[in-house]
């Protein structure tokens, strides 16, 4: 079985001469074939239905787009790659998922991070050429241009995944995940 293909948002378009209820059978049509679409990709992966079946269809998918997409192509010259789109994503989760948790704002949060692994080692400059004031805040720079230049579409993905880890009591293994995704960001 071949996936399902979705139509595009910018492809459904209403009619200008549509009356409301016209529209409203319209986008009820859109939401059924959207529905049936997701309950074919669920048993093509083959995920049983039972609550939580969307958390994991979504995992699945990330899975799968990792695996074959343009977020993990390397780059064929130039400096090593410290940053995938992959990476970005889910900074951004962890990001906040800190505040929440320590309930700090955004530049404590980024404090946090760049103390602690595996954010450490992938925001790590010569600490001897500034000192460690200045590294906090050049390093915290840097965590929100990579928080700002990323797919938000992946992050949403992403961000179903750890609300998945968190309501399945697993998130010692989104940890072991974040590890990897930073550590080896090309894997």
């Amino acid at each position: 079985m071949n996936t399902p293909k979705f139509q595009r948002r910018e492809e459904r378009k209403l009619g200008l001469l549509m009356s409301e209820a016209e529209k409203r059978e319209q986008i009820e049509a859109w939401a059924k074939d959207d529905l049936e679409k997701l309950i074919q990709l669920r048993d093509y992966f083959d995920i049983s239905y039972d609550p939580g079946w969307e958390l994991r269809l979504a995992l699945e998918l990330a899975i799968e787009q990792r695996s074959k997409t343009k977020y993990l192509e390397p780059s064929k010259r130039g400096r090593p790659i410290k940053w995938t789109e992959l990476s970005k994503a889910v900074l951004i989760v962890e990001h906040e998922r800190i505040k929440k948790l320590e309930a700090l704002n955004d530049e404590e949060a980024d404090a946090y991070l760049i103390r602690r692994s595996p954010w450490s080692e992938v925001t790590k400059q010569n600490e001897e050429h500034s000192g460690a004031e200045t590294y906090r805040k050049e390093e915290g720079q840097s965590l929100r241009q990579q928080r700002d230049a990323v797919d938000q579409r992946l992050v949403a993905v992403i961000r179903k995944s750890f609300l998945w880890h968190e309501h399945e009591g697993e998130l010692q293994e989104w940890d072991e995940y974040v590890k990897d995704v930073v550590k080896n960001p090309l894997a």
